[in-house]
C-alpha cells in the first residue's frame, strides 16, 4: 500500500468535510511542534531525522486515542518527553536539555 493511499479507518471514506478538518488541524499540530523541536535542535543529535520525530511523538497520541487500549495523561506525557529527551540528544557532545526549562505545553 502507498503512503498516500488512504486506509479503510481513515475519516475520508466517511465525511470528506471532516477528513479536510483534520488534516488541517493536524497540520497546524505538527508544526508547532516541528518548530518547537527546530529551535532546540542544537540539543538533538544531527542525523536524527526531526520529521519523523514528530510522527512518532503524534503516533503515541493517535494511536492511544484511535485504540483507547492505554491513558493519555500527564504520566503518559512525561514519559514521552523523557523518552524523546534521553534517547534522541547528541549527548556525546553536549547535554540534552533540563526537562524542567522546557515550556509547559
Amino acid at each position: 500500500m502507498s503512503a498516500e493511499a488512504p486506509g479503510p479507518l481513515t475519516v475520508q471514506a466517511i465525511d470528506e468535510h471532516a477528513a479536510q478538518l483534520l488534516r488541517q488541524f493536524t497540520a497546524h499540530r505538527r508544526e508547532a511542534l516541528r518548530e518547537l523541536l527546530d529551535k532546540h535542535c542544537g540539543y538533538f543529535d544531527p542525523d536524527l531525522d526531526l520529521d519523523l520525530l514528530v510522527d512518532q511523538i503524534y503516533g503515541t497520541l493517535w494511536y492511544r486515542l484511535l485504540l483507547g487500549h492505554a491513558s493519555l495523561d500527564d504520566t503518559t506525557a512525561g514519559a514521552l518527553a523523557n523518552t524523546v529527551l534521553t534517547r534522541t540528544t547528541d549527548t556525546a557532545t553536549k547535554p540534552g536539555p533540563n526537562p524542567d526549562d522546557l515550556p509547559e505545553t
